[in-house]
């Protein structure tokens, strides 16, 4: 009874404990969404200068207090959370349909609000449009609601004003076969632009939780509050949200993770395996079409290691308690082979469709093919530390909040623990995990020859890209040793010293690698994330059940909502068509369609979003033969040839000029007869162009509307 008492007055200030934490990191947040740091200041030493900061803090603390504490008491009682267990799918799609009726997405759309000072409504609900999102906000998400006036055709008129294929670069909704290896795509082919982004959104946040926390249930031996806790760590993970609506980042582990869950059912299902092993072909078609080697490479390895190391187990009598032992079925081959052939003559002729634009890509100057050979990762490996405070502060931090974020992985715990239990039992998944990182590990810090690196296709992998699957790997071995542990005869002196030391070395390197600046208060936060991490893994190792419930609310103070607070909560795109710059461009294209131009690549996007093309849209892949009618003899070829971002000047006379700014932005500056050569007929720009007319009767003013001009050749 005595322990029953100590053990319930422990929880619960554990609970107090990582609530304030919680409280905190909510209070600095909205603090930092609304340009104001009272409470940081505050921490820093100087007086309270307003009292809501601390009514919100206290109101924070209540409510996660209170949610926390309900959570273990329905955690603790089987029949609920095995219900919950039971029911999880209908729970999850009834979330789901919700959130996709209300159209809610994570978009930073309403940043184009701040380009054209619109005060109305733009449907943002909670936390704040990223600016450094920029490759979502105003290239790939104009991209794909500009679909909608082609009617999603996989070419598109629109971008760069010219015949572009949509279906490779900046994959889009489009009818085409590639789209079917896109599932998350479809959306938009039915439900239209404003659904459409809801359902990319929020299925495939759905997505990445279930395929994540069914992964996990595989290597964690079906330890479901562990399994939870991985699904919380790699969906929330500060590289999965900063990241999550380009480069098929969710995707790649979506597709990565769902191949082994059906590798590991075709082992163990046998004759009830039929459905497995046709989506297997698929899921391939699938991974390979999200067209970013730099993170599918890496992860390729991760999860053919994890196939690899689950195919070994599968032959172990009782290693696995779902291990079952599946006689020899042919339906499942006949299956997989049939799907297979499908599945390689769909990519056989998609990619045959695409083929110029594959080479005319892989022949830029930027990004042409890359050859790279390793080095350099050392500073990177431990930015996790303060990578979860990435939402509340990008001071400090270079490049960007972007390229500085990882998975919080808590190395090198994981690969302790992992040692600790090889040293005991031999588990082909942790020796096929912890070899795929050696191998990431010697290429990242002392690189590869040039033909190695290209012999394993590492070459195609920057070393600031290895982060992502390095982290991905310390999660998995982490809670694999978790899971096994336990069943091994260890000391738990030298277990539980193990562990300290780990965290200590963690906390160490993290607070010495490069960060975001929060003074003193950083260096406190990371701090205690490490000592609730020490806490929730010694609750878990010293309970004889396993119980992972100071792990979960770990994971999500700690990662799940620093995760949440990454991206906005958006409610549909519809203001988008309410700007009255963005408006003024639908009108005047309607009324005579033309060929458009801005000043700058968003006053292309915005034209695109208006139903315009433009010239000087975002250039996926370089328009040469355009550029050519104003550069014949090609001498500026190396600055156009390339994916762009466009500036356009008007001077009154003499040749073209083209001028590179950085590797994907470059300057035109031009004559008013050479827009006319380019085919052009609108300026849309911020520029004062009175004079010029005077000299030059080519162009007219049309419309203005606040500090944008619409000109007409």
């Amino acid at each position: 009874m005595q322990n029953i008492k100590k053990s319930n007055c422990f929880q619960i200030l554990f609970l107090a404990a990582i609530s304030l934490y919680s409280a905190l990191y909510l209070e600095l947040f909205y603090e930092s969404s609304h340009e104001t740091s009272h409470l940081l200041n505050l921490l820093q030493g100087y007086s309270l200068t307003e009292i809501g900061s601390f009514v919100r803090f206290f109101l924070f603390f209540f409510f996660l207090f209170v949610s926390f504490f309900l959570l273990s008491k329905i955690l603790s009682k089987p029949e609920l959370s095995n219900g919950i267990f039971r029911f999880r799918y209908v729970i999850g799609f009834l979330l789901f349909f919700i959130l996709f009726i209300c159209q809610i997405n994570g978009s930073s759309i309403s940043y184009w609000a701040n380009i054209f000072n619109f005060q109305d409504n733009t449907g943002l609900l909670f936390g704040e449009s990223r600016s450094i999102r920029s490759d979502e906000w105003e290239v790939f998400t104009p991209f794909s609601l500009s679909q909608s006036a082609t009617d999603y055709s996989a070419v598109s008129d629109l971008i760069r004003a010219a015949s572009t294929d949509v279906t490779m670069v900046y994959a889009q909704p489009s009818w085409s076969i590639a789209t079917l290896f896109r599932p998350f795509l479809w959306g938009y082919l039915f439900f239209g632009s404003s659904f459409g982004l809801s359902f990319f959104w929020c299925a495939r946040l759905f997505a990445l939780f279930f395929s994540s926390f069914e992964c996990a249930r595989i290597y964690t031996n079906d330890n479901r509050m562990l399994s939870l806790t991985v699904a919380i760590l790699i969906t929330f993970a500060p590289i999965v949200q900063w990241w999550f609506a380009v480069n098929g980042t969710a995707e790649l582990f979506i597709f990565g993770q769902l191949l082994v869950i059906c590798l590991w059912q075709c082992l163990r299902r046998g004759n009830h395996s039929v459905v497995f092993a046709t989506l297997i072909p698929w899921l391939s078609g699938c991974f390979l079409f999200i067209m970013y080697p730099a993170w599918q490479v890496p992860l390729f390895y991760v999860f053919a290691a994890m196939g690899i190391g689950l195919f070994v187990l599968s032959k172990k009598p009782d290693t696995m308690p779902q291990k079952k032992h599946p006689k020899h079925n042919n339906k499942a081959l006949i299956g997989f082979f049939s799907s297979l052939v499908i599945v390689i003559a769909a990519v056989a002729l998609s990619i045959s469709s695409s083929w110029e634009t594959i080479q005319i890509v892989s022949n830029t100057a930027y990004p042409g093919e890359r050859f790279e050979t390793g080095g350099g990762l050392a500073t990177q490996l431990f930015n996790y530390g303060s990578s979860v405070y990435s939402a509340i502060s990008s001071v400090g931090v270079e490049p960007n909040v972007c390229e500085q974020a990882a998975f919080y992985s808590l190395a090198p715990l994981g690969i302790v623990l992992s040692v600790l239990v090889l040293l005991k039992k031999r588990d082909p998944l942790l020796v096929a995990l912890l070899l795929v990182q050696a191998f990431f590990l010697v290429y990242g810090l002392f690189g590869l020859p040039a033909v190695l690196s290209k012999l394993t296709l590492m070459s195609n992998v920057p070393t600031s890209r290895l982060i992502m699957a390095i982290g991905f790997i310390d999660i998995v071995v982490l809670a694999r040793a978790l899971a096994l542990i336990k069943k091994i005869d260890l000391s738990k002196t030298v277990l539980i010293s193990s562990v300290a030391l780990s965290c200590c070395i963690g906390l160490v390197l993290c607070e010495l690698a490069p960060s975001i600046d929060l003074g003193k208060t950083k260096g406190f936060l990371v701090a205690a994330s490490f000592i609730f991490a020490f806490i929730a893994i010694y609750q878990f190792l010293q309970n004889k059940k396993g119980n992972g419930y100071p792990l979960l609310v770990f994971s999500i103070a700690i990662v799940g909502i620093s995760g949440f607070c990454v991206n906005p909560t958006q409610q549909g795109s519809s203001f988008l068509n309410e700007i009255p710059e963005i408006k003024q461009i639908q009108i005047i294209n309607e009324q005579e369609q033309g060929i458009w131009v801005g000043d700058r690549a968003i006053e292309g996007q915005a034209c695109i979003l208006a139903g315009a093309p433009s010239i000087n849209s975002i250039n996926v892949y370089p328009n040469n033969e355009l550029w050519q009618l104003i550069d014949p003899s090609g001498e500026n070829k190396d600055i156009y040839n390339r994916y762009a971002h466009i500036t356009i000047n008007l001077k009154d006379e003499g040749p073209a000029e083209f001028t590179l700014k950085y590797a994907d932005a470059f300057t035109v500056t031009l004559t008013i007869a050479d827009l006319k050569k380019l085919g052009v007929n609108y300026l849309f720009t911020a520029k004062d162009y009175s004079d010029l007319m005077q000299t030059d009767s080519q162009m007219t003013l049309i419309s203005q509307i606040g500090n944008y001009r619409y000109y007409k050749l």
